[in-house]
């Protein structure tokens, strides 16, 4: 699927979230998910995901911040630019590699008080 507007990626990220916030909600709950066909499961899945925003609309939230599960959500999609993005328009290029994150953090942690 092509997509085109920034609108169009938002959307498309927020109904991956919800998709498997409920594909993970129906294996909680073993929902038998075997006989079913795509749409019904993406029904089921959606409906999962709303159910439990209602009752707890912080679970988005942890969610976004679970590295697991945004590794799990996100590990089919591969964004492709079909334009060239000018560099002064680049915000911050992220590094490749799992511990990225975790070694700032640790550098940020065990960094010494800089002497007066």
């Amino acid at each position: 699927m092509e997509i085109t507007t920034l609108k169009q990626l938002g959307i498309e990220f927020r109904e991956a979230i919800m998709w498997r916030l409920g594909e993970i909600l129906a294996r909680t709950h073993k929902l038998d998910t075997f006989r079913m066909s795509g749409k019904e499961l993406g029904d089921l899945y959606l409906g999962l995901a709303k159910q439990e925003l209602e009752k707890s609309p912080n679970v988005v939230l942890d969610k976004l911040n679970d590295l697991d599960f945004m590794r799990f959500t996100l590990e089919d999609y591969q964004i492709v630019l079909s334009n060239p993005i000018p560099a002064n328009r680049i915000i911050k290029v992220i590094p490749q590699g799992d511990e990225f994150g975790r070694v700032l953090r640790l550098k940020k942690k065990t960094k010494l008080p800089e002497s007066e």
